[in-house]
């Protein structure tokens, strides 16, 4: 008989597998995707049908939002990147408060990144709001399929994890996480970046682990989760281009997902460092693989520095909005007039 972990386990490593096949298989634009989403899907709570509806409306919504604003305030860069800010602190508020991180992740890629890739052209956001669509229905109907022939009983509810320094509130970490982002979103707006989605994907999802970043063994164990993806990406990319075989590439899939699942699902304070871990492995061997051109070697190379500095900027950005956070902790406020609604808002971690 399987314990509630084995089940996890088991059901995670089937749906990565069977959701990484499917995308190389067809290829659809953006098709790596699919695995990441999963990944962030199977390693959450059960989910129903229910549930799976409402994840099509959030994906239906967000695209159709996404595509409003690239045919409306795209061309005003100031209002453009107010109601950016705006949309990003509401979606990462509602992250913080339990709303599902593949929901949290489809609403930042359809309003964020869907505007930025029409700046050219209208088109550009039509054809990402396919291939965005196609992955996000893709990832809920093989998840809704693994959890209805492998379910498990419902997680007990755990105790918060210890964190260093003050506990912040669910806004004032989602003001964090946009802070983070929204320089980020400027430069792509400012000089038309179209070209490195995969840096505004990853980095939006490192964004939001804010108690965990802003604290000096979180930033350490960022930079070690892309340390530990890029050398397990590096090693399954080669293993895949010297046996380029389809069942091989299941095979080497399925095992992969299996280590890193066994960690996911110990419940352990690592388990987070490998989940993102294996967000980067899927990225970058997914990305690659997916492409038929004669530089994918070079594509990997270029994918693998990218999703560096993609965590280097996140690590970095949190390291700064802490130092400016402490420094105006530090400055003398005037007595009486001070209440408890001055204080920063952005008071990071120890």
């Amino acid at each position: 008989m399987m314990t509630n972990r084995e089940k996890k386990i088991l059901r995670f490593v089937l749906a990565i597998t069977t959701g990484f096949t499917l995308s190389q298989l067809i290829n659809w634009q953006l098709s790596y995707l699919t695995p990441i989403l999963l990944s962030m899907l199977m390693g959450g709570p059960n989910i129903d049908l229910k549930t799976g509806l409402g994840f099509f409306a959030v994906i239906a919504g967000g695209c159709l939002f996404g595509l409003l604003l690239s045919m409306s305030v795209v061309d005003y860069p100031l209002v453009c990147l107010l109601i950016f800010s705006l949309l990003l602190l509401h979606i990462y508020t509602a992250g913080n408060r339990g709303f599902s991180p593949f929901a949290v992740i489809m609403l930042i890629i359809a309003v964020t990144v869907i505007p930025l890739i029409g700046i050219p052209s209208i088109n550009l956001s039509w054809l990402l709001v396919e291939a965005l669509t196609i992955s996000g229905l893709v990832s809920v109907g093989i998840a809704l399929f693994f959890f209805t022939i492998i379910p498990t009983d419902p997680d007990p509810i755990a105790e918060a994890p210890a964190v260093e320094g003050p506990q912040l509130s669910a806004e004032q970490s989602a003001l964090i996480s946009t802070l983070v982002i929204v320089p980020l979103l400027a430069y792509f707006y400012s000089y038309s970046v179209t070209g490195a989605i995969i840096v505004m994907v990853f980095a939006a999802i490192l964004a939001q682990t804010v108690n965990l970043a802003t604290t000096k063994k979180g930033a350490a164990v960022l930079v070690l989760a892309n340390g530990l993806g890029g050398i397990a990406a590096v090693a399954v990319y080669n293993l895949l281009v010297m046996v380029p075989w389809w069942p091989f590439m299941m095979a080497l899939i399925a095992l992969t997902a299996t280590v890193f699942a066994d960690r996911i699902f110990s419940g352990k304070p690592t388990a987070p460092l490998y989940s993102s871990a294996f967000t980067a492995v899927l990225l970058l061997v997914g990305s690659s693989v997916s492409s038929e051109s004669a530089d994918a070697a070079e594509k990997f190379v270029t994918r693998l520095l990218q999703i560096f500095l993609a965590g280097a900027y996140v690590v970095i950005a949190f390291s700064l909005l802490k130092a400016v956070s402490n420094f105006l902790n530090k400055v003398p406020v005037p007595r009486n007039t001070a209440g408890p609604e001055t204080a920063v808002v952005t008071d990071i971690g120890a």
